[in-house]
């Protein structure tokens, strides 16, 4: 590299000649053109799904009733927040993060249609996973209850030194968001 080059690197004309070369030549286009297909790829691939989610919240004085895609109804008690997907898919499954109370009515799977996924309830500190059941969930900050009428519940804990809870017909689940949870058996209805 002699002495003028040099003086040409340095002196900032070498990066403008370069980034002049670059935008008026061959690779402009072709790069813009594939990072607009892969933006574009993208969104259709995550966002579409993410853009499709309702949102219910309740007035603190009246109840909300809701039907899912899937035939599960559901209570929502006043000053309850439901989020849920508007079509449950193979790609978004049968879900919903609830914070405040809400009664749910879950339809057992079909023996005539595929093994649909379970549902699922996301709270701040667990997830509680049916197939087919009648149930409350009830979350105030990071306290949780689950209280199972009839069916069968599985509850995940997002606490990972708690194991899974299998909940039967007639059971309450008590969960303060801290230490352990407390099984109790309720009077029938």
């Amino acid at each position: 590299m002699d002495h003028d080059q040099t003086l040409e690197l340095y002196s900032g004309s070498f990066f403008r000649n370069l980034r002049r070369r670059f935008w008026r030549g061959q690779w402009m286009w072709p790069a813009a053109i594939i990072l607009f297909l892969l933006s574009f790829a993208l969104w259709q691939w995550f966002g579409r799904h993410m853009i499709q989610v309702r949102a219910a919240r309740n007035g603190v004085d009246n109840t909300t009733n809701i039907h899912l895609p899937d035939q599960t109804y559901i209570v929502l008690q006043p000053d309850a927040t439901l989020r849920y997907h508007k079509q449950f898919t193979r790609s978004t499954q049968r879900e919903v993060w609830l914070s405040g109370a809400g009664d749910f009515q879950v339809p057992p799977n079909s023996p005539y249609q595929p093994k649909q996924e379970l549902f699922t309830v996301h709270t701040t500190a667990m997830d509680a996973m049916t197939e087919g059941s009648r149930f409350r969930v009830t979350t105030e900050g990071p306290a949780t209850t689950v209280l199972l009428y009839s069916g069968k519940i599985t509850v995940h804990f997002k606490n990972k030194n708690l194991q899974d809870i299998v909940l039967s017909e007639g059971e309450m689940l008590k969960y303060p968001g801290a230490g352990k949870p407390v099984i109790q058996k309720t009077p029938a209805e």
